[in-house]
């Protein structure tokens, strides 16, 4: 069979049927799971914000008026659905209500447990830049030079533990809204508020 058009017989493209109903669930429910998750894990940072602005607001209370406001974004993208009204429909409708909600507490615990990481493993990434300064003369550019695993991993968001090196000195820090940690080539971890 030829697949190359003639005068007499030109090439037709059969045209792609998408059922454009469920690119807008679809969507709105990745766009959820970002939002959930960008925002889950600078959750850290927030109540310092508030600090900042001189309200002091309670965690829990900060927690549950985050998760109210995620919810009603999740409600509110999924508003032009246009669904028929079976249960399957109002699933969609609900999901990513649902979907910015759940990862938002997920990515949020899992930045306090990135932050609990570089408090337990700090030490150990300032024995590894010593090593690599005794192996090569210098301190690493970057941390990812050092081929170790490091701490402080996020999904979205750049790592908690930050780090600057001129080559025979460093600094290396990680923060939420208390307090920073900080360190350099001659002084071990120092909380400072």
């Amino acid at each position: 069979m030829n697949a190359t058009p003639t005068p007499d017989s030109p090439l037709k493209i059969a045209p792609v049927n998408l059922n454009t109903r469920w690119i807008w669930p679809v969507a709105t429910s990745a766009t959820a799971v970002v939002i959930g998750v960008a925002l889950g894990e600078d959750v850290m940072l927030l109540p310092g914000a508030f600090a900042l602005a001189g309200f002091v607001v309670p965690l829990p209370i900060l927690y549950i008026f985050l998760i109210a406001l995620l919810c009603l974004v999740g409600f509110l993208i999924q508003l032009p659905l246009r669904l028929s009204n079976n249960s399957y429909a109002r699933l969609w409708k609900l999901l990513p209500t649902v979907l910015i909600a759940v990862s938002f507490f997920l990515s949020s615990v899992r930045t306090n447990n990135a932050f609990v990481d570089c408090i337990d493993r700090g030490e150990y990434v300032r024995s590894a830049l010593e090593r690599h300064k005794a192996e090569f003369g210098s301190y690493p550019d970057a941390l990812s030079d050092l081929g170790v695993d490091l701490p402080g991993s996020r999904i979205l968001l750049p790592d908690l533990l930050k780090y600057h090196s001129n080559g025979s000195k460093y600094e290396l820090w990680f923060q939420d809204f208390l307090v920073t940690h900080q360190s350099t080539e001659s002084e071990e971890f120092l909380a400072i508020q």
